[in-house]
């Protein structure tokens, strides 16, 4: 039996890399439009846009999900301008923290700041051209 070149060797490797699992489908339930508790799970840069925003994940605590399936998070975003009126300072400063107490922050420090937080917020559904879904409505986001 004749040994394998590289080349029909990274065929090989190639065609397994196929067969991995890299996405499942999921099943969706739908979030009630009104108002909701839930609790901030992650902060991150939206790498997705034209334009700089933080995206925050909320994951729902008032929602009954089956056994088998997870409970989304739902995500809202807030422009990457940071001043005491703007909606992400209003955010912060909500959550108890004082954004005048050092000028620049990193994705590390808003996670520490607002990770974790108990919040009730209301959602809204939305259809466009991407399907349907459940809208934080950001200036409703209250800490509690």
């Amino acid at each position: 039996m004749r040994e394998k070149n590289k080349e029909e060797k990274n065929n090989e490797a190639s065609i397994k890399d196929q067969d991995t699992i890299i996405v499942s489908r999921k099943d969706t339930i739908d979030i009630k439009d009104g108002l909701h508790k839930g609790r901030i799970c992650k902060v991150e840069i939206n790498a997705y846009s034209e334009y700089e925003y933080i995206r925050v994940g909320i994951l729902p605590t008032d929602v009954t999900v089956p056994k088998d399936m997870d409970i989304p998070i739902l995500k809202v975003g807030f422009p990457l301008n940071l001043t005491c009126k703007s909606s992400l300072g209003r955010l912060i400063t909500n959550s108890g923290y004082d954004i005048t107490e050092k000028d620049d922050y990193t994705l590390r420090d808003l996670n520490d700041i607002l990770v974790g937080k108990e919040i009730s917020f209301q959602t809204t559904t939305v259809t466009n051209e991407n399907g349907t879904f459940s809208n934080i409505i950001k200036e409703t986001i209250k800490f509690i």
